[in-house]
């Protein structure tokens, strides 16, 4: 009988948001997810392998404005960094994407801290990465384990959805083949999730100036939208 590993995990949320389509540039570090996919017949989830990284960031972040969530999925460092912009500028216009980086092994990370030993598209910093998304979206995990790993799943991927904005999962090479429990219950979305709601006092003085705005004028041009 098959395990069921962190990356089937992953792969059965992503399908149950509704992703048809997963972009990025495939790298070692992330090579057991993609494989994973590959290996399903019947995977509701296709590859988009892209040019680099940032054409993937770019193509996620249109997905994600017509399909309402997208993921990108890339390689340590050399990739994640690469897919920095086009992350940042989704963080600031609240657009919710999934960014999947790989990372060194447990192992490899212990051999960086205890000789120094630098591997391929590393740094000698293990938060490295995640400090940097940090700064650019609105939840980071780093999966270190296939324990706590469907516990920081369901965290970033719910706050993806309910606070609409990009979300950063980080997860070391080993995890990816690490058993793990298949979901026992959909994801969990809710309003417990939601904190970008509106202060009364400064919708109601927007609203006041958006009346004196329209009767001003005689022939006002609407342009909605949340900014």
């Amino acid at each position: 009988m098959k395990k069921y590993t962190v990356a089937d995990y992953l792969h059965h949320r992503l399908a149950e948001l509704g992703l048809t389509h997963l972009f990025g540039v495939a790298g070692n570090y992330t090579a057991p997810l993609l494989d994973t996919i590959l290996a399903d017949p019947d995977s509701k989830v296709a590859l988009v392998n892209m040019p680099n990284e940032l054409c993937a960031g770019y193509a996620a972040d249109a997905y994600a404005r017509i399909k309402g969530i997208s993921a990108v999925a890339v390689t340590y460092s050399v990739g994640s960094f690469h897919l920095l912009n086009p992350i940042a500028g989704a963080f600031v216009e609240q657009i919710p994407i999934v960014v999947i980086n790989g990372s060194l092994t447990n192992k490899e990370w212990i051999n960086v801290g205890q000789i120094g030993l630098i591997y391929s598209h590393s740094l000698s910093d293990p938060m490295s990465n995640l400090n940097v998304f940090r700064q650019v979206t609105i939840a980071a995990e780093r999966i270190s384990n296939g324990i706590e790993a469907p516990f920081q799943i369901d965290a970033a991927l719910s706050a993806c959805v309910s606070r609409s904005g990009p979300v950063y999962l980080e997860v070391l090479e080993d995890v990816w083949r690490a058993t793990c429990q298949p979901p026992a219950a959909p994801l969990p979305i809710g309003q417990s999730y939601v904190t970008n709601t509106s202060n009364e006092s400064t919708l109601a003085q927007a609203l006041e100036a958006t009346k004196d705005l329209i009767l001003k004028y005689q022939d006002p041009f609407f342009w909605v939208g949340s900014e």
